[in-house]
This record gives structure tokens, sequence and C-alpha cells, in this order.
């Protein structure tokens, strides 16, 4: 009986650090796989639009995104979104419909293939993260790059989910608990011997 109660006392002490540290809540907040970036292709498929009315430019590239693992189209206005960028924010998606009827702004993949008769252009360069840097006529004037931004679980939807996450975890530990000790200690009362009287002395029959 006193190993037994030694074990539960064991179980009870070590079992809840351990379901903490592997289970569901320490999931949630440490798993790599619930994180996750949003960045341009290697090969962005890099369109620009020139917004002369919004003095701004439409920006059209293929993304990866890492939580979904998949690839979708994106568009935004540069200008307005630069300081999200800049902080890896995500910029305020658009229609890429928008596109439609806007004049295009060439964009090559090298410098050295400039077409010297275009006045305004951009060069897509390929580094990591993928940028561009517009030319008027033979002199460069504006680096941008493309958005890379953090899209996986954030704090706060975490904090949402860690309440069912612990009563999941409290539920496992207390389970495994009432396996491990209650029903071993019911187990060793049911096969205690049990002490009878002696029978009763009896005269032998004359």
């Amino acid at each position: 009986m006193l190993s037994s109660m030694r074990r539960c006392f064991l179980v009870t002490l070590l079992l809840p650090l351990l379901i903490l540290n592997n289970g569901c809540t320490a999931h949630l907040w440490s798993s790599r796989e619930l994180d996750g970036w949003n960045q341009p292709l290697t090969g962005p498929n890099l369109r620009l639009y020139d917004v002369k009315q919004e003095k701004d430019f439409l920006v059209v590239y293929d993304e990866y995104s890492e939580y979904h693992n998949a690839i979708k189209t994106r568009a935004y206005f540069l200008n307005q979104n630069e300081e999200r960028i800049q902080e890896r924010h995500a910029p305020q998606f658009v229609s890429t419909k928008l596109a439609a009827g806007l004049p295009a702004v060439p964009v090559f993949l090298s410098p050295d293939i400039l077409a010297t008769n275009q006045i305004l252009y951009a060069v897509a360069d390929s580094n990591n993260p993928p940028s561009f840097t517009f030319y008027w006529g033979n002199k460069e004037f504006d680096s941008h790059q493309l958005p890379v931004y953090k899209d996986g679980m954030n704090t706060a939807e975490r904090v949402a989910l860690t309440p069912l996450t612990l009563a999941f975890d409290v539920t496992v530990v207390g389970g495994i608990i009432y396996i491990l000790c209650w029903t071993d200690e019911h187990d060793q009362t049911d096969c205690d011997p049990v002490n009878h009287p002696p029978p009763p002395y009896s005269t032998p029959g004359r």
C-alpha cells in the first residue's frame, strides 16, 4: 500500500508537468506549424500599373503562404502601403481586377537589357525578399521591397484558445491519475485476504 501511495504521489506531481510541457497548450504556444510567413515567390510574376489619378502604383505579384501552403496572386497600392511593408505588416490588399484599364509599367529582369526609349520602367530584383527599382529614363530613382509578413496564428487567437487546451490537458491528467492510482488502490483492496471469524466450537455428538 505504501509503495502504491508513493507512486500516486509521484504521478500526481510529475504528470501535470509532463502534460503541460508536451500537451495541447504547449503545442499551441510553441509549435512552428501554427506560425507562418507570407512572402513573394522567387519568381513573383511582378506587374506594375500606373495609377496617375491617385499618384500611386498598383503592384500585382504572386505570393506563397507557409501557413496555408498555397500560392495566391496579390495586389496593393504601393505608396499607401509603403510604411506597412517596411514594418513587415501585410499591406491592405485590393482586387487584382483594378489593374484592368490601367497603363502598365514595363518590368525588366535585368538592367542590362533595358529599352532606352522607355521613359518610366522598373527592374525586378530576385534577392530575398524580391524587390524592384523604378527608373526614369536612364536614372534610378526609387526602390521597393515586396511584402514579407507573418500570417500564422496571432497572440490574440492563441489566448482565446488557451482555456480550451488547458481544460483538455487537465482532463487528460485527471484521467491518467485516476487510472494509475485509484483503480490500482481499489484492485489491491479487493485482493486483500478477508479475516473470517473462526467457526464456533462444536461439541462432538454423543
